[in-house]
């Protein structure tokens, strides 16, 4: 009564990529079409400033609380910023 048994978790153990794989299989074309569908809510072209364009002056603070401007920051061959969306730091 055991051996059934043990060949039948020996094929669920083997299978479980297969159902994984099947599975994100089957979600994927609803993500790709709901981004498609979504990229009209926003246009990035028409919001911030454009590639090559001039920023506006601006000082932050570092990570030790010191006030930085982009001229205290920048190097012989320019200065390149990075700015990170975050829901929470």
């Amino acid at each position: 009564m055991s051996r059934p048994c043990s060949i039948l978790t020996a094929c669920v153990r083997r299978s479980k990529p297969l159902l994984t794989l099947a599975a994100l299989l089957a979600i994927m074309p609803g993500n790709i079409a709901w981004g498609k569908e979504a990229s009209w809510l926003l246009d990035a072209s028409s919001i911030g400033i454009s590639v090559g364009a001039k920023a506006p002056a601006f000082e932050l603070r570092d990570q030790v609380h010191r006030m930085r401007k982009p001229a205290s920051l920048m190097g012989p061959r320019g200065l390149v910023l990075v700015f990170i969306r975050s829901a929470d730091w």
